[in-house]
């Protein structure tokens, strides 16, 4: 049940600033912002993912050679 609960606030915390804007402009605005907020998160995304998948290898070989402290 916990994990359901956390689904749902999750997707309306994602969805309520459309929910909103739909109240203050038309359905076009909020069509735009979808698409805007949508390619904005991609170009996030991809680069911090690519950072991640990049860092691995590094963060393994000095716990490797240093120890879980370093």
């Amino acid at each position: 049940m916990p994990i359901a609960i956390a689904g749902v606030a999750t997707w309306a915390l994602f969805l309520v600033d459309r929910y909103l804007l739909a109240l203050l402009e038309d359905t076009a605005a909020v069509g735009v912002y979808s698409v805007g907020a949508v390619i904005g998160d991609k170009v996030v995304t991809i680069p911090t993912f690519a950072f991640f998948i990049a860092a691995r290898p590094l963060l393994f070989t000095a716990m490797e050679t240093r120890g879980r402290a370093e």
